[in-house]
């Protein structure tokens, strides 16, 4: 997708992680429930897991991924519905070290209503996929993701 601009890791900057705040908070219209301290926190949870897809004309965003790695503890009470992603915290997070085995969580996905084309979910897929296979070889092996 040539009009698209792929903003990805430690490149993603407090002034982007602001923006795709408001971008999120106008495409869901309730509100996305997350401060926004909160949600650029989790863009730097685990920065190779997180894309932005800004418009090359306008440089602003039109639609991110976060997935962040969760402690076993935050996963076991997001399954029984006492974590939520509006109340994920930093203790929540689990610290990457090597060899470890950790768990990907998809935190969030928003994407504006005019890239939302087979075109475009290749290539997050094509993104993810390329974000797990240099988590492996890095020495970080994922464990599960959901």
């Amino acid at each position: 997708m040539p009009e698209i601009k792929i903003v990805s890791d430690y490149s993603i900057t407090q002034a982007l992680a602001a923006r795709c705040h408001e971008f999120g908070d106008s495409i869901i219209h309730g509100g996305l429930g997350v401060e926004q301290q909160v949600y650029k926190n989790k863009m730097y949870g685990a920065p190779d897991f997180c894309f932005v897809f800004c418009d090359k004309a306008t440089n602003e965003p039109v639609g991110y991924f976060i997935i962040i790695p969760l402690t076993t503890d935050a996963v076991l009470r997001y399954m029984d519905n006492k974590l939520s992603c509006a109340t994920i915290s930093p203790d929540d997070l689990e610290e990457l070290e090597d060899d470890q085995m950790f768990t990907l969580f998809f935190d969030s996905m928003v994407l504006h209503p005019n890239y939302q084309t087979p075109k475009m979910a290749k290539l997050a897929f094509a993104l993810l996929a390329d974000a797990l296979v240099e988590s492996v070889r890095s020495g970080f092996p994922i464990a599960t993701i959901f």
